[in-house]
């Protein structure tokens, strides 16, 4: 009984569906009847270079291999820029960015002068040599005085140049003491001699290489004698090896 139900109910499915008109949604114009909202207009719609042209800043730059392309000098006004931008308030109005560049530009060069004055003019590591002094005495306490900083060398090249080469020898000596002052061996003080220097030499074999030189040094200067050149060309080698093993 439930079977012939259930068949009559289908046949009357079929017929109903048989019945009703066939849409046909593909066709072309179907949908025209459909009113259209007029609150969405073509000019609303910006193009997509303007879209696309509003996120090309280096702030929306996240890919890291782009960023390592910007020279030393971009990645140096960017960070100046952001300083600057921490310091001063952003103006409401147009600002004009040559302006900010400008002032990026200038911080720069102001951020420049800073470091050099404290890393180069604060540890003065280079004194130029003083020409004008023409007595040798006050010449010698000048390289004494500024012996961590002076060109010593510039020196004994002019002392040989004017075959004084007792004198030579002295700045010979001045250039090991200088070497040891520089590696922080011995504390430089004009008025120390040569044996206050030796003691603070805590290496021996340092110590006699630097008492070797002491030797030649005392006879040459304080002994009085002439240095001939052929003297000279004897003695150097000593402290020339000294400062190339203890460089």
């Amino acid at each position: 009984m439930s079977s012939v139900i259930f068949q009559e109910n289908l046949v009357d499915t079929v017929q109903s569906l048989q019945d009703e008109p066939i849409y046909q949604y593909w066709k072309a114009g179907y949908y025209d009847s459909i009113p259209r909202a007029k609150i969405v207009t073509s000019d609303s719609i910006e193009a997509f270079d303007v879209v696309v042209g509003r996120y090309q800043a280096k702030e929306f730059e996240y890919i890291e291999s782009i960023s390592d392309k910007l020279s030393f000098f971009d990645k140096l006004l960017d960070r100046i820029s952001k300083i600057l931008s921490d310091l001063f308030p952003q103006p409401k109005g147009d600002f004009n960015e040559g302006v900010f560049n400008l002032l990026a530009v200038i911080g720069a060069v102001v951020l420049i002068f800073l470091i050099y004055k404290f890393f180069v003019s604060r540890k003065k590591l280079y004194v130029h040599h003083d020409t004008d002094v023409e007595n040798e005495e006050e010449q010698i306490a000048f390289v004494e005085r500024n012996l961590l900083q002076v060109d010593v060398q510039a020196y004994l090249s002019d002392a040989l140049q004017q075959k004084n080469y007792t004198l030579a020898i002295r700045y010979l000596q001045l250039l090991n003491i200088q070497l040891l002052g520089r590696k922080g061996v011995v504390q430089w003080n004009q008025s120390k001699t040569n044996t206050e220097l030796m003691e603070e030499v805590n290496n021996e074999e340092l110590r006699q290489d630097f008492l070797a030189c002491a030797v030649v040094f005392d006879y040459a200067w304080f002994g009085h004698f002439e240095i001939t050149e052929d003297a000279y060309q004897k003695y150097a080698p000593r402290f020339i090896q000294f400062q190339r093993r203890w460089s």
